[in-house]
């Protein structure tokens, strides 16, 4: 049975420490929970009834179980302080849905799977950027340049510049797709094989950002292509997320 500590109830969520490994988590037959953390959602019409899926267990001082939990098979799992706990390092945090606010996000999340889908269909090689062994793999070259992560997503950004050694694949790559996240005073050139074919920057209009930049027709039946993004006019380019080469 699963074992989690009794947080702090803040609005529309509740905060728990997981004694488990990360896995993915359904909200429907065919759409997995993104950024590896384990979601559940509580079946009821507002916050102020929350408290009506926790059940004292009788013998067992501050120790509960859970109902109406979705997905279904985490039904009664055991809730309990945190002081009990030990070795444990991960927070999850539940958000409260209603049965239509459930229903929504799983369309959402079916429509987010579907574009997912066809872009990975169209994508002939990708960098996530800021992880070793991907960079390893694509013979990575820098100059002033470090790494880190947003909330778990890795980046790498730039006061030099950067590049990755990418393959096509057998694809007629004709474009290039950089994730990033635009801020100010912040902006990047982007070179293919030395050639410059744009830039990223931009006011922030969202978390993450998207460059999409036309592969020359003399390069595009190259087997391989160096993707270069270094800084532009500012003094450090955006944190990079992702690079792509894409047959459209």
């Amino acid at each position: 049975m699963h074992r989690l500590a009794a947080g702090h109830l803040f609005y529309r969520c509740l905060v728990f420490l997981h004694r488990c490994n990360w896995r993915f988590i359904d909200l429907c037959e065919d759409v997995s929970v993104l950024d590896s953390r384990i979601v559940r959602r509580f079946l009821g019409n507002s916050i102020h009834n929350l408290l009506s899926h926790l059940k004292k267990v009788e013998g067992k001082p501050l120790t509960f179980t859970l109902s109406g939990v979705y997905p279904e098979r985490y039904e009664g799992m055991t809730v309990e302080p945190f002081f009990r706990l030990y070795e444990c390092r991960y927070m999850v945090y539940w958000p409260v849905l209603s049965v239509q606010e459930l229903q929504a996000r799983q369309e959402q999340l079916a429509k987010e799977e579907k574009e997912r889908a066809a872009l990975d269909g169209m994508t002939a090689d990708k960098v996530i950027c800021g992880e070793q062994q991907p960079e390893s793999d694509h013979f990575i070259r820098m100059e002033n340049s470090r790494t880190g992560d947003d909330e778990g997503v890795h980046w790498r950004e730039a006061a030099g510049w950067f590049s990755y050694r990418m393959k096509t694949n057998g694809k007629q790559v004709n474009k290039v797709r950089i994730r990033f996240r635009s801020e100010i005073r912040k902006d990047a050139k982007v070179w293919i094989n030395g050639q410059e074919v744009g830039r990223l920057a931009g006011k922030p209009v969202s978390d993450i950002s998207v460059g999409i930049f036309d592969v020359p027709a003399s390069m595009q039946s190259n087997e391989q292509l160096e993707i270069k993004i270094g800084k532009g006019n500012e003094k450090v380019t955006p944190h990079i997320y992702e690079v792509r080469l894409v047959a459209e």
